[in-house]
């Protein structure tokens, strides 16, 4: 076990100051004062370089130990001072991670001691900043103030430095991966990196990221951890086993298929709590047909997607974030049972939910993907190349009794589709529409 290092009165220290470590000799009548004030400032301007140590008690000039007076009283109200300045330092990082010592000094008087504060390299493009907003570097051994352009252009040389050595460096083909695949998850939503941080605020996230940390992914994959995965996963309905790399199915989903009383629970689960106030946005239904114009009939066998995607955030006027909710099952639109069941979700989202139901159309080789559940659905319905609105088909109409609304078009299914909402309990009275 190494020594702890020894501080005679008046005799030089045989290390030199260098740029990870500095000497202070605490002049004037209030030497708690002194440390206690500066202490997070040196512990900045040692995080934002390389890490390293500050002696007070030591003379700077000639690296003599001259001690600093503190009372034992003093001695522990330093040490809650100190680690609470450090604690309030931002980024946030484990107090732990600092080690404050206070040496005897030998020789010394009573209370002659040496203050050591140790400092990890902080290791980021971000720079720290006190609690009181003070942003410190090392130049030249010295600590130095930056603010306005000085702080920019740290900033910037920051970025460029940890670009070039962080750059290729996940050497794990596994971890780089699962970078992309969440970054992928972002991007497949709508979200571009100037979006990340306003989206994070804007759902109350526990965490915010910053440019620095999107710039490749490796830096990614510094900023990214388990907790941030999970919140991505879940607020966007991704299933883990696809982030993992394990399957090739990206969102969650559930059987609706006969249950339309969990098609209603899962529904209402994502859009009961909306505030319009929070998000200026609707939710929307979208009934998807498989192939476009002949091509449904002929080769999609008549068969329609039930899609609700839910606003999560509105960025902008032009921008908004949805999470989608699908069984990513294809329901034949004129046959049987499924012609029932596609009825029924239309008066269910309609009637007791008040959200507006789209006819649409997709091309048969972006229908096939959607059902295996391998395309992220917001790039296809923001895309007027990837599907078409089919503005002479709503498939509301369709479950809709005739006093309701003039445009109701109830047909040979929608007898069948009342009994079906009343054997499983569900809403099916006629009601008086907006």
């Amino acid at each position: 076990m190494k020594a702890p290092p020894q501080f005679v009165l008046g005799e030089a220290l045989k290390c030199e100051e260098t740029r990870h470590v500095e000497f202070k000799e605490v002049k004037g009548p209030n030497p708690f004062g002194s440390i206690s004030n500066a202490a997070d400032e040196y512990a900045v301007a040692f995080l934002n370089s390389e890490g390293g140590r500050i002696y007070w008690g030591i003379r700077n000039t000639d690296r003599v130990v001259v001690g600093v007076e503190l009372s034992a009283s003093e001695r522990e109200r330093l040490r809650e001072v100190v680690v609470g300045k450090l604690s309030e330092i931002q980024p946030q990082l484990d107090p732990g991670r600092f080690k404050l010592t206070l040496h005897p000094v030998i020789n010394g008087e009573v209370n002659s001691t040496v203050v050591e504060l140790e400092v990890p390299a902080g290791n980021s493009s971000k720079p720290f900043y006190t609690g009181g907003h003070g942003c410190f570097v090392r130049l030249d051994g010295v600590k130095k103030k930056l603010s306005g352009q000085q702080l920019t252009d740290w900033i910037l040389s920051r970025v460029e430095k940890n670009t070039a050595t962080t750059s290729g460096a996940v050497t794990e083909p596994q971890l780089l991966a699962l970078a992309q695949r969440v970054r992928r998850i972002l991007s497949g939503h709508g979200l571009q990196p100037g979006h990340l941080a306003r989206f994070f605020s804007a759902r109350k996230a526990p965490f915010t990221i910053t440019f620095a940390d999107q710039q490749n992914d490796a830096v990614f994959l510094r900023w990214l951890d388990e907790s941030k995965t999970a919140w991505v996963a879940q607020t966007f309905g991704v299933r883990r086993e696809w982030i993992d790399g394990e399957d090739s199915q990206i969102f969650d989903w559930c059987d609706y298929d006969k249950r339309p009383a969990l098609f209603l629970k899962e529904i209402s689960q994502y859009v009961d709590s909306l505030i319009y106030d929070e998000i200026p946005a609707s939710p929307e239904a979208l009934f998807v047909r498989y192939g476009s114009g002949k091509d449904w009939k002929r080769k999609g066998q008549n068969r329609v997607f039930v899609i609700v995607r839910v606003p999560l955030a509105r960025l902008s006027n032009e921008t908004i974030i949805f999470r989608y909710v699908s069984d990513f099952m294809p329901y034949y639109w004129d046959e049987g049972r499924t012609a029932v069941q596609l009825r029924a979700w239309a008066r269910l989202l309609f009637i007791t939910k008040n959200i507006s139901c789209q006819g649409c159309e997709v091309p048969l080789e972006i229908a096939e993907k959607m059902e295996d559940n391998q395309l992220f659905l917001h790039e296809i319905f923001e895309s007027p190349k990837l599907h078409r609105r089919c503005h002479d088909w709503h498939p509301e109409d369709y479950a809709l009794y005739p006093q309701e609304s003039r445009v109701a078009q109830p047909d040979a299914f929608f007898e069948h589709m009342i009994a079906f909402l009343k054997t499983h309990n569900l809403p099916h009275e006629p009601t008086r529409l907006q």
